[in-house]
């Protein structure tokens, strides 16, 4: 064992007599994604955590949310000292994440990208565009921008 190895492993008998770990690596068993939760088993024998939070706080409106893929590596933290309370920080593979702020909503996942603001979509924004440039100029290639039109979709998600 190096000297690093050696110290890391005594600070954290050391520190594990005063409380319990503030962090823990696991395996993300099962998750809740309505309920904005997941089950993380660790890598002992140790009962799984239920209800680990995908974000920190409770709230409705602004937050980044992570969704792991359930048999990942992630990694949990403790909520300000709480005894029961955990917040998943980090998942090696992703099924999808979204950021709500002001009214604001982006959303990715392996079927492509929502971007919208109140009611406003950008995939929907930009199919009346091209729609309305169509209508208006007959342009020489249609095929080249119903081709762009097909590649919006293929991008973006419906708001």
């Amino acid at each position: 064992m190096t000297p690093a190895e050696q110290l890391r492993q005594a600070l954290a008998e050391h520190a594990s007599r005063y409380g319990p770990p503030q962090s823990i690596l696991g395996t993300v068993a099962e998750v809740q994604s309505d309920a904005g939760t997941c089950t993380v088993k660790d890598d002992d024998d140790s009962p799984p955590y239920y209800g680990v939070r995908l974000t920190p706080a409770i709230t409705t409106g602004q937050n980044l949310r992570i969704v792991p893929k359930a048999g990942s590596l992630c990694l949990m933290v403790r909520i300000e000292g709480s005894e029961t309370d955990w917040w998943l920080l980090w998942a090696e593979e992703i099924d999808k994440w979204q950021l709500h702020a002001d009214g604001a909503y982006i959303e990715a996942d392996e079927q492509g990208i929502k971007l919208s603001r109140s009611t406003d979509g950008l995939r929907e924004v930009l199919t009346d565009l091209v729609t309305q440039i169509l209508a208006i100029y007959a342009p020489k290639n249609v095929a080249a921008i119903q081709q762009i039109q097909l590649r919006i979709n293929q991008l973006l998600k419906p708001a």
